[in-house]
């Protein structure tokens, strides 16, 4: 389990200066993500038609606006400029989700959400392990049980569904891959 610890030797950095490389992408990569969940949880509060499925959105969407507000903050302080847009992978994706609805829409709308949760536990998992500014890794430790928390709630809800879940949990999800 992630703890404030860090590997032998790290440096750490202050939050004045300008963040390293692997601070910039955990901020930007995390941005994208609470941008796109944001999008995507509003359109299954609206669109889904399971009540599950609506009230999780609505959940995901307010959860992602409040880790965003610091993800912003934190930024702000270390200098970082923000992308505006999810990437374009996820746009295509809500693109996607639009086009759907009934049933084929929740079943599409928890596969995106499952999978989108396990690259954001990688990455904010990397960050932990590897950031090397305190406010960026305090950021990631607070953001991970969040995105655990989304990720176990729908894993219990594809299965209440029948749907089949991607094999992994933010314990056991092999942190350091680059996308």
């Amino acid at each position: 389990p992630a703890t404030a610890s860090h590997a032998a030797g790290q440096v750490w950095t202050e939050s004045s200066a300008p963040a390293t490389t692997q601070d910039q992408k955990f901020l930007q990569s995390i941005h994208q993500v609470d941008l796109a969940e944001v999008v995507m949880g509003d359109m299954a509060a609206n669109k889904g038609e399971n009540q599950q499925v609506k009230e999780l959105g609505k959940q995901l969407a307010m959860d992602h606006k409040q880790l965003d507000e610091k993800v912003t903050s934190t930024a702000s302080k270390v200098q970082v400029t923000l992308p505006d847009q999810p990437t374009p992978d996820q746009q295509a994706m809500a693109d996607q989700l639009n086009q759907v609805s009934g049933a084929e829409f929740d079943r599409q709308w928890l596969t995106a959400e499952l999978e989108g949760h396990v690259q954001a536990i990688q990455l904010t998992q990397t960050e932990i392990s590897l950031g090397s500014d305190r406010a960026v890794t305090q950021l990631a430790q607070d953001a991970l049980p969040i995105l655990q928390a989304h990720y176990d709630a729908l894993v219990n809800l594809a299965q209440s569904m029948g749907g089949a879940v991607p094999q992994a949990s933010g314990s056991a999800t092999p942190g350091g891959g680059t996308s």
